[in-house]
This record gives structure tokens, C-alpha cells and sequence, in this order.
């Protein structure tokens, strides 16, 4: 059966070789299984700005690098990706294209937890968490549990709480 499939990363917002590969290795090995997959960047934050070597709110160089890349990997998929800015601003993909793509697929993963789950995402029917770095992203769930979490980790872990299906490297 074909899946409509989005997978989520920090492609772009980390714009280099590990990080890159880390994320898109998953939308062409979707696609060489032969479903339709998308990927979503909305990590919420702001880019890293390889030439000024620092963070910037202007995502207009990673954009274009992803955009490159994803090109580059299948031309089939150079349009099946989207990037949200710090500012809100999608590329790629509108806002609106990305709503009903998220109410049409069929998995949404977010990997570790690195998507900001807006309602529009939430529409999709299965929500996945990919959890790469289990210690880092797991330990504070005892915290939670026991009431003694951070503001960050509790934000962390109702994020995790809104999948469906929870998959882990380790």
C-alpha cells in the first residue's frame, strides 16, 4: 500500500553534511519504498547562518540549501518540502498546501520531537515520534511523572505525550 508520508528534521536549520543526511536520508528511503513523502521543518527556532557562523532569524540561505539538496537527491521531491520560519513564513510548500497534507497523509513523523506540533500538523492520522537520542530526549519523563520537571521538560513531554506511536534507536 502507498503511504502519504511527512517527515520532519533539522535539515535546514542546521545546514551541514551530518545533520543534512541525518533527516533526508529518511524522505528518499520513503520514496525508493515507493510511498509519497514530504518533508516539514518547523523546529521554531532560529537558523544557523553558516557565513556569519552564528544563529539568524533570516532562514533565506537555508532555504535555499534545502532546496538545493532535496533537489538534488530525487527532482521528484523537489517540491514536496516546506520550511516555517521563526516568523512564521513558509517556503516551499504554503501554509495552506502543508494544512491539507497533513489532513490527507497518513504518517507524520516527527523526528525526536524536533517539529513544533501546530494544529494543522495534528490533523494527520498517525503522529510517530522518532526519538534518535532516547537519554537526551527520555530522562526528564520521570521528572514529569513525579511533578518536579522544568517548564522546558514538561513542554518536551506533552509533546511526546500527542503522538500515536513511539520508535526509538536505541
Amino acid at each position: 500500500e502507498k503511504l502519504t508520508i511527512i517527515v520532519t528534521g533539522y535539515a535546514a536549520t542546521y545546514p551541514v553534511g551530518g545533520a543534512t543526511w541525518d533527516y533526508l536520508q529518511y524522505i528518499l528511503g520513503f520514496k525508493r519504498l515507493g510511498h509519497r513523502v514530504y518533508y516539514l521543518e518547523d523546529t521554531g527556532r532560529w537558523t544557523w547562518d553558516v557565513a556569519q557562523d552564528t544563529f539568524s532569524d533570516d532562514a533565506s540561505a537555508n532555504v535555499a540549501y534545502l532546496a538545493r539538496w532535496i533537489a538534488a537527491l530525487d527532482p521528484e521531491l523537489a517540491h514536496n518540502w516546506a520550511l516555517r520560519d521563526v516568523h512564521g513564513q513558509y517556503y516551499g510548500m504554503s501554509q495552506s498546501e502543508v494544512a491539507r497534507l497533513c489532513r490527507e497523509a497518513d504518517v507524520f513523523i516527527n523526528y525526536s520531537g524536533c517539529c513544533v506540533l501546530r494544529e494543522e500538523y495534528l490533523a494527520c492520522r498517525t503522529k510517530v515520534y522518532l526519538d534518535s537520542d532516547p537519554l537526551y530526549n527520555q530522562a526528564g519523563i520521570v521528572d514529569y511523572v513525579h511533578g518536579t520537571a522544568d517548564d522546558q521538560t514538561r513542554w518536551a513531554v506533552d509533546c511526546m505525550r500527542q503522538h500515536d506511536k513511539f520508535l526509538s534507536f536505541g
